[in-house]
């Protein structure tokens, strides 16, 4: 009886297993066809294609880096709006130090925005500077002004543009060794940064002067500008009319000289290494 019900039963109940063991065999066999298509699919589309994305993340981000780093050097400038409050600010600090017997005008005035690089390697310098100061233990007022912040000074240099800048809204700085303008701004930078020695004047008119001859000695008749700058002056020593070095005996970061005479000379401030340098604003002007 068992056997004639279950018959039946079995009958019925046999055609499931099969299909639950198909079931249970097809996701088996169902399970390895999906794994191959992705493992194509995987391992060589997304895996290769994410080597060689990678790649080419690497050497975008490489590039981008050598771009990024080329732009923040030489095309770090904006020009300033007429009437803001900073720019009346920048050309009152112009105007502060010129003969008032000598007109000029006032083209453009230019803001230099260096990278964070540039910017870390100025304070480093301080760093440095205050540093040396505190281990040489003197304790004269300029020594002590150099070891609260290594000194630092507003000085103007002048310098010749012979590229576009200023022109049609050009504020890109050019490579151009002859661009007196974009060497200075540039000397900030890992390119120009060398350890040379750089000039600077206590007031935009004796800036002006000291171009306008170097134009005339040169035969050139460029453009002007006065680049305002932030200097790390440090130890500061005087340097004397025969040639002796008056001062700490024990180091200095920079050197006072007079150019020209008693009469007619005025003294300038030479930077021994340019990472003391912070070029800040470019002023664009003209003398009739």
């Amino acid at each position: 009886m068992s056997c004639d019900f279950d018959g039946p039963f079995l009958r019925c109940f046999k055609p499931k297993p099969p299909k639950s063991k198909s079931s249970t065999t097809s996701p088996q066999k169902e399970k390895p066809p999906p794994p191959p298509p992705p493992k194509p699919s995987h391992p060589l589309e997304n895996k290769e294609p994410s080597k060689s994305r990678k790649k080419l993340d690497f050497h975008a981000s490489s590039s981008l880096s050598r771009t990024s780093r080329f732009d923040a050097h030489f095309s770090a400038m904006v020009e300033l709006v007429v009437g803001e409050p900073s720019t009346s600010t920048v050309e009152t600090i112009f105007r502060s130090g010129w003969a008032h017997d000598v007109g000029h005008t006032i083209e453009k005035v230019l803001k230099v925005n260096h990278c964070e690089e540039v910017v870390n390697k100025f304070e480093e310098y301080r760093k440095l500077v205050m540093s040396k100061a505190k281990q040489n233990h003197i304790a004269s007022k300029r020594m002590k002004r150099v070891m609260v912040d290594g000194n630092e000074l507003l000085r103007f240099r002048g310098a010749a543009i012979t590229c576009s800048l200023g022109f049609n809204g050009v504020s890109s700085i050019c490579s151009k060794k002859c661009c007196g303008v974009c060497r200075v701004v540039g000397a900030s930078n890992t390119l120009f940064n060398n350890g040379g020695s750089m000039s600077f004047c206590e007031k935009s008119w004796n800036a002006h002067e000291k171009v306008t001859k170097e134009c005339v000695v040169n035969g050139m008749s460029a453009r002007k500008a006065i680049i305002i700058c932030r200097v790390i002056a440090g130890c500061v020593v005087n340097y004397g009319q025969d040639g002796i070095v008056e001062g700490e005996e024990r180091g200095f970061d920079s050197v006072v000289a007079s150019n020209g005479d008693e009469s007619n000379g005025f003294e300038e401030l030479v930077v021994l290494n340019s990472r003391a340098i912070l070029p800040c604003f470019v002023v664009i002007y003209s003398v009739p």
